[in-house]
This record gives C-alpha cells, sequence and structure tokens, in this order.
C-alpha cells in the first residue's frame, strides 16, 4: 500500500513541476484588453473581488491603458503550454511590499493553475502580500500553498505575507 502512496504523490510532483517549467508569463498588452475583461466581469470573479464593481469594456480599456504606462504596476499574462491565456496577476508596488492579485480565466478554473500563477508572483515580486476576502477560500488556499501566510482578519479580509 505505501508503494501506491509514493507512486501517485510523485505523479503528482512530476506533474507540478511539468506544470510549473510549462507556464509562462508576460507583460500585459492592449491586444490583451477582452480577454481581461471577460476574466474580470466573470460572475465568479466579481463576488470574489474586494472590488464588487461592475465597469463597462470601454472603461476597462482606459484603466488597462493606465496600467501599461504605470511604473509601479505590473500586469502580467500568463500562458499554458498550448499557448493559451489562462489567467493575469498583478504586482503593485506599495511601500515596501508589492501587493498581488490574480484571475484564473475561468475555463481552466480548479485546475491547480492559481497555484502556480501566484507561486510565479510571489517569486518574482518580494516581499509581497495579498489582501483576499474570507469569503474566498480558493484563494486563500492558493496563496498559502505559494507560500504566503496569513497575517491578520480584519472586516471580512484576510492579509497574508511572504516570509
Amino acid at each position: 500500500m505505501l508503494y501506491s502512496v509514493s507512486i501517485i504523490t510523485n505523479k503528482y510532483i512530476k506533474r507540478d513541476i511539468q506544470m510549473l517549467q510549462n507556464l509562462k508569463m508576460r507583460h500585459a498588452e492592449l491586444t490583451d484588453a477582452k480577454d481581461l475583461y471577460q476574466w474580470r466581469t466573470d460572475p465568479v470573479s466579481v463576488s470574489e473581488s474586494l472590488n464588487h464593481q461592475v465597469f463597462t469594456f470601454k472603461s476597462h480599456v482606459s484603466w488597462l491603458k493606465k496600467t501599461l504606462k504605470d511604473p509601479d504596476r505590473s500586469l502580467l499574462i500568463f500562458i499554458d503550454s498550448n499557448g493559451h491565456s489562462v489567467g493575469t496577476g498583478r504586482a503593485d508596488k506599495q511601500g515596501s511590499h508589492y501587493l498581488l492579485s490574480w484571475t484564473v480565466a475561468p475555463d481552466v478554473r480548479q485546475q491547480g493553475i492559481g497555484a502556480y500563477i501566484v507561486k510565479m508572483l510571489v517569486k518574482r515580486y518580494h516581499p509581497s502580500k495579498a489582501l483576499i476576502l474570507e469569503s474566498n477560500k480558493a484563494s486563500i488556499y492558493i496563496a498559502t500553498k505559494a507560500g504566503l501566510n496569513e497575517i491578520k482578519r480584519i472586516d471580512g479580509i484576510v492579509q497574508l505575507e511572504s516570509r
């Protein structure tokens, strides 16, 4: 029995290594506006976001243009081994930390991609922190799996930071 557990564990370790090796990131471009808008306005994304505001595509494009020029903000697109965009991550420089946020494309959620996105963000932007709604159990799990530690909970928001 122990042998089969070892095989299963090795299978998942290999999958994790493969996923990390195959997931690529690049800086967002204006041509990503449609994907970013669809991901951000997805009902699950809206409900799990700190900002529940619904906005128009036009205002989103204005925000994206401003974001792409902001030297204290990095907006990244994550690409799988098939060349498909699978999510986005953002790092905002705030004093000595980077505030991270991310969205996984709705069609690839619950496949472990979010954890890899956040692992890559934490590795690149250090020290980092995240603010997550207490009700967003999936993102809290992803953040802790990626190496962020819960610091405190205030008014329904969980603050996590890297060591």
